[in-house]
């Protein structure tokens, strides 16, 4: 754990015991860490010194008071904000599970996956089982981000999680927002998240929304159907191709493949942000059953 933060924020008065690290990403690192003063063990993800500088700290707090007022099931709990020194973290429910894609295939371990994996392999009837469970609660969590008036922007396997009883929860939403100037793409020059899952508009420095998220979603639900993401390749022929090229429906690829599926991920890769479906048609679609 970097030594910058231990005489600051995170050693204050031995609060924090750090586990391990749990993750990074474009604006700082996860850890596992117990909360003497909660009495709990949490995530706490400490940004980068420049996110916190060039964003500015008042900025981080009401985005974080934003994502904090939000209570929803399969939205992750967010706890409390610290700062001191110009370092800054975000103290965050720990849910620990399985990422959406490797929920979904049993058979397509973490590891594979994060060397690119090229074959493709249709999902298994138990695997599509456990698809048409979590969709519907993914749905439900990113439309209420939206409902709230934020766009996550990175959403991608690792930034929702399923428990392993079955609760699907989205990450990792503490910087997003749909406001007309987005603090986080000013502090990464525009350019925000992850190559094989962002959507083509958001690495053309234009407006995103929640189409941007539904089109993320899309690729998680190809890579779940197929085993692998609609494009292949390094960063920049991932992003060549996006902005060039239909991506394929996974029935191009693997058989056998869900009709409904197979039509809901066409829509949702479809380029032009405005073709792809909206939150409520979805909800409509994918509803989560009544117990």
């Amino acid at each position: 754990m970097p030594n910058r933060i231990v005489p600051n924020v995170l050693g204050r008065a031995g609060r924090f015991a750090i586990q391990r690290e749990l993750g990074r990403g474009q604006f700082g690192v996860v850890y596992l860490a117990s909360d003497r003063e909660r009495d709990q063990t949490v995530a706490l993800k400490l940004l980068e010194r420049h996110i916190v500088k060039e964003i500015g700290l008042e900025r981080i707090r009401q985005e974080f008071q934003h994502s904090a007022s939000l209570h929803h099931d399969n939205l992750a709990r967010h706890y409390e904000l610290l700062h001191d020194e110009g370092d800054a973290l975000i103290t965050m429910e720990l849910v620990e599970g399985r990422d959406f894609v490797e929920h979904v295939r049993r058979d397509l371990s973490k590891e594979e996956r994060s060397r690119g994996a090229t074959e493709f392999a249709a999902c298994s009837p138990e695997g599509v089982t456990r698809l048409r469970a979590a969709l519907p609660q993914l749905v439900a969590a990113v439309a209420a981000l939206h409902d709230a008036g934020l766009v996550h922007r990175d959403l991608q396997p690792s930034n929702v999680q399923v428990t392993y009883d079955g609760r699907v929860v989205v990450l990792d939403y503490g910087l997003v927002s749909s406001t007309s100037v987005d603090p986080v793409a000013a502090a990464t020059d525009g350019l925000v998240g992850t190559p094989t899952y962002v959507a083509p508009e958001q690495w053309s420095r234009k407006a995103t929304g929640p189409a941007s998220d539904w089109y993320s979603v899309g690729v998680m639900l190809f890579e779940s159907l197929t085993g692998a993401p609609p494009f292949g390749g390094g960063a920049q022929e991932v992003i060549m191709h996006k902005r060039t090229v239909s991506a394929p429906r996974p029935s191009e690829l693997v058989n056998p493949v869900p009709a409904d599926l197979d039509e809901v991920v066409e829509m949702l890769l479809r380029m032009d942000p405005a073709q792809r479906p909206t939150g409520e048609a979805l909800r409509a679609q994918f509803p989560i059953a009544k117990e």
